[in-house]
Parts: structure tokens; sequence; C-alpha cells
């Protein structure tokens, strides 16, 4: 499973340089919003989420939620693009939504977190 691992993490910082390549000598766009680096990171951010959300999903861990939320806005940000199309900076009003809903929640959670990082100093 390691040798797995280091082979898809060796195969993903291949694709940066050959993206790179493909969006500044072949495509001429230099890094449009609709270029190949920009949807790339948005699909990155995607996976990531989704990857994430499943952990949580079975681990029931507040950290992997705080990640979300954390890659949820950081995504939001890379579309901004998208929300202007409704309002110029519209999208720091969904990302602040998101931020209350995950400070809600961790306020909530407050002694899981505690626990949580309990467990962490522990694993050392």
């Amino acid at each position: 499973m390691k040798q797995l691992e280091l082979l898809s993490i060796l195969f993903i910082c291949a694709l940066v340089p050959l993206f790179i390549y493909l969006e500044f000598v072949l495509f001429k766009t230099n890094c449009s919003e609709l270029g190949l680096i920009e949807i790339s990171q948005e699909l990155v951010l995607l996976a990531t989420i989704l990857s994430l959300f499943c952990l949580y999903k079975k681990q029931q861990k507040i950290v992997l939620a705080f990640l979300c939320y954390f890659f949820s806005i950081l995504l939001v940000r890379e579309l901004d693009f998208l929300f202007d199309v409704i309002s110029h900076g519209f999208w720091f009003w969904i990302a602040l939504v998101i931020l209350s809903h995950g400070a809600y929640k961790f306020y909530n959670a407050s002694a899981q977190i505690v626990f949580e990082i309990k467990g962490l100093k522990n694993m050392e």
C-alpha cells in the first residue's frame, strides 16, 4: 500500500509541471479562470473535501469536519468567478455562511475537540 501511495504522490507531482507547460506553451491561456491549472486546483480541492467528508462519516472525528469546512471555504474562494455572475464579491457571503456554520458546530462540540486533541497527544 505504501508503494501505491508513493506512486500516486509522484504522479500528482509530475502533473504540476505538465499542466504549467500545457497552459502556457500549448494552450496559451496564461492562467485564466477556465484554464487547466485553475480547473485542476478546483478538482483537487473537491476531491479533498469529498475524501475528508467520507472519512468524517466513518470515524466521526470533529477534526475531519473542521478540515472539510476549511477546504470548502477554499473551494468557494477558487470558484469566485462563478459567484461574480450574481454579484462581485458574492463568494465572501457564501464563505461566511460556511464559516458561521462551522463555528457553531465547533462551539457545540468543544468537549469532543478537547478529547480528540488529548488523544492525538497520547499517540506520540
